[in-house]
């Protein structure tokens, strides 16, 4: 474990003296194949009785390295774990390095991790991996975490944005296109009182962060700003999601450079309900591919409670959808994608909206009971168009399946015995490349994290290695 050092009471830093070679990508031999193409990697602590609880993930695309932010629960503290190929204290064969960045009790319980990838010839030297997370101290604060490499040598800084008032709780942390971070988050007010914030680096002149960061409240409001989600683009627009249980609908809230709005504040930002069909909106994620045609290629995938538990697509059609309402125009198709998944209680949601290297969108589900001894798995669904094939089976769309909704990991282990294993809570996905994708979740049986892998140029191997 890697001692810290405070300076000021301001920044933790840990020091990683590192070998000066680059990061390696993940290992290029399986573990186990589950589906053709992917390969699954156990990722725990080698005290197998540890149990990590929400987890993010985020690929290096100058690398292909993953990393993922984690909380501990034996440590009961943030941990971020990466590939290293060799020497490591975590994963198959050790091939990961779990490192401790939370540095008190009940940091990171909510995290987020994300990565700038850096541009310019020495892209690898500019590239930073940030997490931001929750911590239960001081009334709970909000924290911004930081890798940063330069000359062979990396290191953590852990900073401290907001003190208390139960600030920092489900953040969610993006990049934009010049590196500087951006977390939307929920603040716990009073009674049924949340808040949603929005904080951005600055450098100087800033309110919160010891005047590196800028803080904004943005929403005030009973029961709203649930499991906030952001996307910058690449020209600086922000688009912000967010389930409000006041009026059970899923809220979305943008900022386009330029644009006046008629939300938020100064009424810089504008608003729409895009799903007010009751119970609906629940742990929404979202994705934009280049504009092509009517609309401009929003998704957003979410959890509905109706129907035994269901989830919900939605996407901006500008004109002619069904909900989204802005003055008289629907600008918003919403539809049922698969019911009867279950109802995930607390946290324990798995749900991803993600886009393969060629932009098409990619859901990924956790079913509470969908393995073949009605164990919770993990279940992926994309258009058949994207699959090249004529039929579906979900997403009824113009009368027909227009979506494939198949099984991910169906928790099937071979030991000797067979045994069915619950997993598929918490999953985080990401393609980059030429196609290859990593996928991470949450095995509950074994209390560990599992590491999925799309390798392309492995798919000559056997489809099902158990």
């Amino acid at each position: 474990m890697f001692r810290r050092f405070l300076f000021s009471g301001i920044v933790v830093v840990l020091t990683l003296l590192l070998a000066a070679n680059p990061a390696i990508a993940d290992p290029p031999t399986p573990d186990t194949a589950v589906e053709e193409g992917w390969y699954l990697h156990p990722l725990g602590k080698p005290n197998a009785a540890d149990v990590p609880y929400p987890v993010s993930m985020a690929v290096n695309p100058n690398d292909g390295a993953t990393w993922i932010s984690y909380f501990e629960d034996m440590e009961d503290t943030l941990w971020v774990a990466h590939y290293v190929g060799t020497g490591g204290n975590c994963g198959s064969d050790y091939k990961y390095q779990c490192d401790e960045v939370g540095w008190q009790t009940g940091d990171g319980v909510y995290n987020s991790i994300a990565i700038y990838p850096g541009d310019g010839f020495f892209a690898t030297d500019m590239t930073k991996v940030g997490v931001a997370y929750y911590s239960d101290v001081s009334g709970g604060s909000l924290y911004y975490g930081e890798y940063n490499c330069s000359g062979g040598l990396c290191s953590w800084a852990t900073y401290l944005l907001l003190l208390g008032g139960y600030s920092g709780l489900e953040p969610s942390l993006t990049f934009d296109e010049s590196g500087t971070p951006w977390i939307v988050f929920k603040r716990f007010v009073s009674g049924v009182t949340n808040q949603l914030w929005l904080a951005h680096f600055v450098g100087t002149g800033g309110n919160c962060g010891w005047g590196n960061w800028q803080c904004d409240t943005l929403v005030t409001g009973n029961y709203t700003a649930n499991q906030p989600s952001i996307h910058v683009s690449d020209n600086g627009d922000l688009r912000l999601l967010y389930y409000n249980d006041g009026n059970a609908n899923l809220e979305h809230m943008w900022y386009l450079t330029g644009d006046p709005g008629d939300c938020g504040p100064s009424n810089e930002w504008h608003c729409v309900s895009i799903d007010t069909d009751g119970d609906v909106g629940y742990h929404a994620s979202q994705f934009y591919e280049p504009q092509t045609g009517i609309g401009d290629g929003r998704y957003v995938a979410y959890y509905s409670y109706q129907n035994g538990g269901t989830i919900r697509l939605a996407k901006f059609v500008s004109l002619g959808g069904n909900c989204g309402s802005v003055g008289e125009d629907d600008q918003w198709y919403c539809m049922d994608l698969t019911t009867e998944v279950g109802l995930p209680t607390g946290g324990e949601y798995g749900l991803v909206l993600t886009h393969d290297t060629h932009y098409h969108p990619v859901v990924l589900y956790y079913d509470t009971d969908g393995g073949p001894s009605g164990n919770g798995s993990l279940m992926i669904a994309r258009r058949i168009a994207d699959l090249g094939i004529p039929t579906g089976n979900c997403g009824m769309d113009d009368g027909s399946y227009q979506w494939q909704c198949e099984t991910f990991d169906d928790g099937m282990r071979v030991g000797p015995p067979i045994v069915y294993q619950s997993v598929g809570r918490y999953a985080d996905m990401e393609y980059f490349g030429w196609g290859d994708a990593r996928a991470v979740y949450y095995n509950a049986s074994l209390q560990q994290i599992s590491i999925m892998m799309l390798d392309l140029d492995k798919v000559f191997l056997p489809a099902i290695v158990r």
